[in-house]
């Protein structure tokens, strides 16, 4: 009984991810780029065009882009 419920890396919660899972994950980390961009160049014009503040948020912005897409790449591969 206990091994009727095969759970694969690839799932999620039981269900296999599909490929419009996949691209709403994309899709979400593209938009939360965007509007980390829109906050720098805020603090850029607020910070009274302060590099090493707004560097500091587009440095984050772009750390989280990259594991984002490192994430949505190891659920492509299975």
């Amino acid at each position: 009984m206990a091994n009727d419920l095969h759970l694969h890396p690839g799932d999620a919660l039981g269900f296999e991810l599909t490929i419009l899972f996949k691209t709403v994950i994309v899709t979400s980390f593209l938009v939360w780029f965007s509007v980390q961009c829109f906050y720098a160049h805020r603090v850029w014009i607020i910070g009274g065009r302060n590099m090493l503040l707004t560097g500091a948020v587009l440095a984050a912005a772009l750390v989280q882009l990259i594991f984002g897409f490192g994430m949505c790449f190891t659920f492509l591969q299975n």
